[in-house]
């Protein structure tokens, strides 16, 4: 993860390497309370969500704007909102 709040400024190459995370609701108090966070494309949605601790079966991630499964390999540019999955009765 790169902190988008580190003070460093990030290149435009690097830049173009990142897919922005919003998360929203309690994700967001989980991850620091930060509207947005920095991660290196190339990975799974799975691997970035356990890479930030988060249990993949408790969060959907709509990547610019479509929902996405697991599996699918974040690209340079993505924007991907995390949002908790709310279950029960």
């Amino acid at each position: 993860m790169v902190d988008a709040g580190s003070g460093s400024p990030i290149t435009g190459d690097e830049k173009s390497q990142l897919v922005e995370l919003l998360p929203a609701g309690t994700l967001k108090q989980r991850l620091g309370g930060r509207d947005r966070l920095l991660v290196e494309s190339g990975q799974s949605i799975r691997a970035m969500l356990v890479s930030l601790e988060l249990n993949p079966q408790s969060v959907i991630v709509i990547v610019n704007g479509r929902p996405e499964s697991k599996e699918y390999t974040l690209q340079p540019g993505d924007q991907a909102k995390l949002l908790r999955l709310i279950t029960g009765g």
